[in-house]
């Protein structure tokens, strides 16, 4: 230890550069941790906000489903959902393999958690069943995809069809009628 009025020594000079560094640290981990609480607050709040969508989807959904009406689809990834569905129905009930690859195939796509996935499920079988085959479903839903998709995302929403309409056979003719429909109907 120096003396007062004395140079300090080699080991106190090391002190206040090892003291410095370590407060660098410090701040720069907690303007890190405020960073990562900023940015869970911030996906909470995207969270809720869809799940109060979910809600409102829920309540029109029940409120249409009781009255008979077909009500108009205005999201193009519900859109999509109900001509997948009329898709895969279109030579018989969906199978639990067609149910199963559109879940994964919308909520991969559209990035829905597994409770929104099954609600746009529900949403689009009951869809499906209220239009005659796949083609009255694109004629009825292909505005959604239309008016709110970019071309790649409607080039997306052809290859669900596409992929969708292979899951348990060949593709027949009336799919790939309704396919080659939104095609044209989308500018593809």
């Amino acid at each position: 230890m120096s003396t007062q009025g004395s140079a300090p020594t080699r080991g106190e000079i090391h002190m206040h550069i090892i003291a410095g560094i370590v407060a660098l640290i410090g701040i720069i981990a907690f303007f890190i941790i405020r960073a990562n609480n900023t940015a869970r607050a911030g996906r909470e709040i995207v969270d809720t906000v869809d799940d109060m969508n979910a809600l409102k989807r829920k309540w029109d959904w029940q409120r249409n489903a009781g009255d008979g009406t077909l009500p108009e689809v205005d999201d193009a990834r519900l859109a999509a959902t109900a001509i997948m569905c009329a898709i895969a129905a279109s030579e018989g009930d969906l199978t639990e393999k067609q149910t199963t690859h559109i879940r994964q195939s919308i909520s991969n796509t559209f990035g829905l958690n597994a409770s929104d996935a099954e609600d746009f499920l529900g949403q689009g079988r009951w869809l499906a069943g209220q239009v005659a085959g796949p083609d009255g479903a694109v004629l009825r839903w292909w505005k959604p995809i239309s008016e709110s998709c970019s071309v790649q995302e409607q080039a997306q929403a052809v290859e669900l069809l596409e992929s969708t309409a292979t899951v348990e056979s060949a593709v027949s003719d009336e799919q790939r009628h309704a396919i080659q429909l939104l095609k044209t109907r989308l500018g593809l």
